[in-house]
């Protein structure tokens, strides 16, 4: 925990070598993590998973969240069958 992670060193995957990227895990939650463009893995540091559970908010505002997008996402084919 009190160990902090080289911002400056690139990582490799620990699945399969490649080496990864490092960017914001969304734009409205600025905490970094580490992601493999072979095999798709995400990775983070100690804190950074507990920093994006903060920052989503409660499981209503996620529950919230999810509802809205699935209702925006299916508009358009649910007015068709309407």
């Amino acid at each position: 925990p009190s160990k902090k992670p080289d911002q400056s060193q690139r990582y490799r995957c620990p699945r399969c070598e490649m080496i990864m990227m490092r960017g914001l895990f969304k734009p409205q939650i600025p905490v970094t993590v580490d992601t493999c463009p072979q095999c798709a893995g995400v990775f983070v540091d100690h804190g950074e998973l507990d920093s994006i559970r903060s920052a989503a908010g409660s499981d209503e505002d996620r529950q919230h969240a999810a509802k809205q997008f699935i209702s925006a996402a299916f508009e358009d084919i649910l007015k068709a069958h309407n």
